[in-house]
């Protein structure tokens, strides 16, 4: 989607207004192409990578035994494909390759897709829903696709980074001890008296600086409850996508089974 603030976005929407499709469709070209760049990209525990192809068309394929043979050859690599139907032609030959309903098979070497890896919409259905709906249906099966290509891989996500380690002093206004004179102490306000009486733990002579212990401070996650009405139109396992009124931060939400359009989600950002 082109965003008014995104890089070179003028020059985008005026190749997309002077944009003219025309036949023969092939696919099966392009895809092969996809394929190999996917098929080289050596994805692995430590390199994890995933490819989306997104295909515009506004005719039906007219190369579908040969597209079809090409599905079937990238459904085991780490690629998902979405084709977009514009305008008003037949696009029910589509369905087919969806393979939603029955998976897709080649049928001049009959080997089966070992995943389905597209996913057709047609674009004047949700033309007038807007383009977040659209948006949600195009994207609806990418999460599937690549966690089930993972899984097959056994591929888990890598651990987050961990935090860095935060120097108290440099916080406090005090200089780093690599800048003070040797045998210098650093300076340190005396820690408030304890209401309950008693020797302070780690206690020395009297009048003696309390020692200031550098931590790492570790950052907690902040996160908030928003009420999220379920548009008209979605079905239980579709997915929602929420943008938090506050941070802006978006996130996926699926829609829980035995909700219906209407009722209020409650969602954590």
């Amino acid at each position: 989607m082109l965003g008014a603030d995104c890089a070179g976005c003028l020059t985008d929407r005026q190749a997309v207004a002077n944009l003219q499709l025309y036949g023969p469709t092939n696919f099966a070209e392009f895809i092969n192409t996809t394929a190999e760049i996917a098929r080289h990209a050596d994805v692995s525990q430590h390199n994890q990578q995933y490819f989306v192809l997104l295909v515009l068309t506004d005719g039906v394929i007219t190369d579908m035994e040969k597209t079809v043979s090409e599905i079937v050859n990238a459904s085991t690599l780490p690629l998902s494909i979405i084709i977009v139907g514009v305008g008003g032609a037949d696009f029910a030959a589509m369905d087919r390759l969806d393979a939603d309903d029955e998976p897709l098979r080649c049928s001049r070497t009959r080997k089966t897709a070992s995943r389905d890896i597209v996913q057709f919409v047609p674009f004047r259905k949700f033309r007038t829903q807007g383009a977040e709906r659209l948006a949600m249906e195009v994207l609806a099966e990418v999460p599937e696709q690549l966690i089930g290509y993972m899984r097959s891989k056994g591929i888990v996500p890598n651990a987050p980074p961990a935090p860095e380690a935060v120097d108290m002093s440099a916080l406090a206004g005090a200089p780093p001890p690599e800048a003070m004179p040797p045998g210098s102490a650093p300076m340190a306000e005396a820690p408030p008296p304890y209401a309950g009486g008693g020797a302070a733990a780690g206690g020395g002579a009297a009048g003696g600086g309390a020692a200031v212990v550098a931590a790492t401070v570790v950052p907690v996650p902040q996160t908030e409850t928003v009420n999220v009405q379920v548009p008209a139109g979605v079905v239980a396992g579709q997915m929602l996508q929420v943008q938090s009124p506050t941070t802006g931060k978006v996130v996926n939400v699926m829609v829980p089974e035995g909700v219906q359009p209407g009722q209020t989600l409650q969602v954590q950002i």
